[in-house]
Formats: structure tokens, sequence, C-alpha cells
């Protein structure tokens, strides 16, 4: 997905940062790109399907359909990556982000923040330390911070084949490190990139697309993964990684850049979006931001509640 930015310059924008620490949104809030990042649209599959008689009550290998024992609701949970996050929250809010269907509760369990600015990096840790929730009874998920130099592949590999062992829950060298994260989240890095060298651009690109998870034709659950069993205990086949960029650069532009990426296969989507400056407080305290998905009309309804007492 791109959506490139509809947007006059806001004179305001430098009083949003008004130090080093504070945080910092670039271009947009996290509101205005919310309905991009919604867990239903990256998935991409039907969400009205009841699960089948075949899913485990344990987490699967990458934990993406578990269902909770003391839970309803099968809990579906995504990894996302948001790369050059500098200063910014959208880590945290994507963190937040719940949606809830008739039988699914979807989310991003794990937010991986990249940047390769050590402070800036160093100075988010902190404040999400101070202001999550302290109650150990509430499961918030795992937000990192990550110093990651795009220009360097050594960056990349000791930065991120950690993460992606993690999150295939393997202690063994991955042949092919990658596949890992439903979402990568990019506002403006590749914009800034474009002012470097080619080779620059290139390698951060092909780091992307190596950290999109691979979609499989067919999923089967490890409990009925025998000749046996029927068509109707094999899981929906699984989604692809979205890679959603927030750019000034005209689509047509990004698209040619996107697609011609050696090696790379990219179904390229894009729309404007109204850019939204609103002044970030350091003071923000952590809740959920819940979202009510209706599989027969597509509408959501919003709500908020903060997670513990």
């Amino acid at each position: 997905l791109t959506a490139p930015m509809n947007q006059e310059a806001n004179a305001n924008d430098a009083s949003l940062n008004g130090s080093a620490d504070a945080p910092f949104e670039w271009l947009t809030n996290f509101r205005s790109i919310r309905h991009l990042v919604l867990p239903s649209r990256i998935i991409n599959r039907s969400l009205s399907s009841s699960p089948s008689k075949g899913d485990a009550s344990e987490s699967s290998n990458d934990g993406r359909d578990a269902v909770s024992p003391s839970s309803e609701l099968q809990a579906v949970q995504l990894n996302a990556l948001h790369v050059g996050c500098g200063t910014s929250t959208v880590g945290e809010f994507l963190l937040c982000l719940r949606e809830r269907t008739h039988d699914r509760l979807l989310r991003y369990a794990h937010v991986v923040n990249v940047d390769n600015d050590k402070h800036a990096l160093a100075s988010m840790q902190r404040q999400w330390e101070n202001r999550k929730p302290q109650n150990i009874d509430c499961s918030i998920g795992i937000l990192d911070w990550k110093y990651l130099d795009f220009k360097s592949d050594e960056s990349c590999r000791l930065a991120m084949d950690g993460v992606y062992r993690e999150l295939v829950h393997s202690t063994t060298p991955l042949s092919e490190p990658g596949g890992c994260f439903d979402l990568v989240l990019d506002k403006s890095t590749l914009d800034c990139l474009l002012c470097a060298e080619t080779s620059v651009v290139a390698q951060f690109l092909c780091e992307v697309y190596r950290a999109l998870r691979i979609p499989s034709s067919i999923e089967r659950n490890p409990s009925y993964d025998n000749s046996e069993s029927s068509s109707s205990d094999a899981l929906p086949a699984s989604w692809g990684g979205v890679y959603v960029l927030i750019t000034f650069h005209p689509a047509d532009f990004v698209e040619r850049l996107l697609t011609q990426l050696p090696g790379a296969n990219w179904h390229v989507e894009h729309e404007v979006v109204r850019r939204e400056v609103e002044d970030i407080n350091k003071n923000w305290v952590w809740e959920v931001d819940e979202v009510n998905y209706d599989s027969k009309n597509s509408n959501t309804c919003m709500k908020k509640h903060m997670p513990c007492p």
C-alpha cells in the first residue's frame, strides 16, 4: 500500500518538537492512517468464517491463530515493524489497537521500532516504560526499539536476525532470515533515503521486502496434519505482509520504484490521506483502542477503555 499525502506546509510543525526528546510525528498523525493498518485490512481474508474444528487451544509456531482457553474469542496476533521511527509514538498506538469480530480478537502483539538515532530510541523506550501499565496482569504485548542503519547490511543482520529467530521460535540459524512481519510501516523514511545514494534505497527496500510475511497457499493445524484429515480441517490460506508507505511522492513514481526492485513481487495500491497534525502529549497514558468489526457491512465502531483499573 502507498498513501501519497495531499497536504500544505504547516507553520506549527516546529512547535510539536519542543525538545529533542519530545515525541514528534512526521507528515501526519496516527489517526489519519489508522484505517490503513487495521488488522482486518492487513490479514486480507474472510473474517466472517468460524474457526475450523481443527483449531488448537495452544499457539501455533508463529502465534497468529492461537485460541486462549480463558477467552471465547480466537486470538489472531500480528507483528509490526516501524522503520525510521525517530521519536514517533506510532508503535505505541499499534500496540494499543484491537479489532474485535464475532469470534476473533485481532491485535498487534509484537511491534519493533527501528532507527539509526540511538538517542531517540533510548528516549522513547524510557518514556514508554514510564507510561505503560505497571499491572503485571495486563497483557499488552511487546514493544521493542532497535538500532538499525539501513546503509549497512551488517547492521540489518545484527538488528533483525535475532528478531526473526524470536518470531519463528527458532534457535538455529535461518537460511533465509525474514518473512515474519505482517505490517511494515514507513512514514517518510523512504522519502529521506531517496536523497541518498541509489544503493541505500535498494538496501532499504530489500530489507523491507525480506521482513514481510510470506503468504502460503494452505496452512494445516499441527494437530490435524495427517493424510486422513478432511479439507474442512485446513485453515484458510495465510496472508502476506503489507508495506504501508506514507510519502510525499507521486503514486506512479513509488509504484515504479517498488515494482522494478529485482526479485520483488509487489501488489501496489494507493490512496490520498488528508494530513492531520496534533500536539503529542508526553504524559499520554496507554489505553486500548478497540474497533468492532461488522462483517456484514464492513462498518467499524470505535471505543476506548483503560486495560486495567
